[in-house]
């Protein structure tokens, strides 16, 4: 008979979790953006300076988190972060922003520039759009009713993704804690040796993090849309950032012990801010298309 062995749901079983959790979203989380670019053949209205300084973060989030000996989900999720920043890094150096060129030889009269402007903002420029073919097919009302489905549908399925993550984050803890039952805890002392060295890559790190949404979303604000990007992206980051932080802080609210996980913290509690502030601008811009919309109509 195999013997059942019972889960102590401990602080650092609770970690562990939320950790696993955190580990599975930022090993899906690029790969949205990643096919976004792919897909489209083109990086329009993803920011490479993003990019880049989110890159420069990273590199010191690797050093630093190796240097202090963070949990080993910090430093796989450092690792991580750098090698998919540098494939979106290449995907950016590849693709240019080639999307919006086949509009150039469209008419310009004020109805087909308002129909320009709207498949830009729809489709991101996926495919040509001939206006002449558009009309008779669809009347407007059916067009906005069609466009806001596919979005809710689109939205469910980013959600059944986000779900399926945490479920097979919780089972990968599972088999692990079952595989170790009795190996599986961590001294706090630790936990709390404090590495000059490893701070100051901490803390540059953060700043880089918390400066690098930052053209993101300037140039949302620029474009009126967040077109290009995608938002299954910035979900899975705001998940994986606020599971990373609880992972961080159910292990202990000692002083030194935060002080030493304090540049992580700000890093990632930084960029869960400015994350969320990129999803707001997804549910923005998206009722600037409605607008849009509206006015094609009239």
């Amino acid at each position: 008979m195999i013997q059942s062995i019972p889960i102590v749901l401990d602080n650092e079983s609770i970690s562990n979790i939320l950790g696993s959790i955190s580990l599975y979203c930022w090993i899906v989380v690029f790969l949205p953006q990643i096919y976004e670019n792919y897909s489209r053949g083109s990086s329009e209205g993803l920011s490479i300076e993003f990019i880049i300084i989110w890159l420069i973060g990273d590199i010191f989030n690797v050093l630093g988190s190796v240097l202090q000996r963070l949990i080993f989900t910090a430093i796989l999720l450092a690792v991580y972060y750098t090698i998919a920043d540098i494939i979106l890094l290449i995907q950016c150096l590849k693709y240019g922003n080639h999307s919006m060129d086949i509009y150039k030889s469209s008419p310009t009269s004020p109805f087909n520039e308002k129909m320009k402007i709207l498949m830009i903002r729809i489709f991101g420029g996926y495919e040509p759009v001939d206006n002449t073919e558009i009309q008779p097919l669809l009347s407007n009302t059916t067009k906005t009713t069609l466009q806001k489905e596919n979005i809710i549908v689109k939205r469910i399925k980013e959600m059944l993704i986000v779900c399926a993550v945490i479920i097979i984050g919780i089972l990968s803890w599972y088999i692990t804690y079952i595989s170790k039952p009795d190996n599986h805890k961590t001294p706090l002392n630790d936990r709390l040796k404090f590495n000059i060295t490893a701070q100051f890559f901490g803390y540059i790190s953060a700043v880089f993090y918390l400066a690098s949404r930052l053209p993101q979303i300037f140039l949302n604000i620029k474009n009126k849309s967040t077109d290009g990007i995608s938002f299954l992206f910035f979900l899975l980051a705001c998940l994986g950032n606020i599971t990373f932080v609880l992972s961080v802080l159910s292990i202990s609210l000692d002083k030194k012990y935060i002080l030493v996980n304090l540049s992580w913290l700000i890093g990632s509690s930084g960029t869960l801010f400015m994350d969320f502030m990129i999803l707001c601008q997804f549910f923005y811009y998206g009722e600037k298309k409605d607008e849009l919309l509206n006015e094609v109509e009239v």
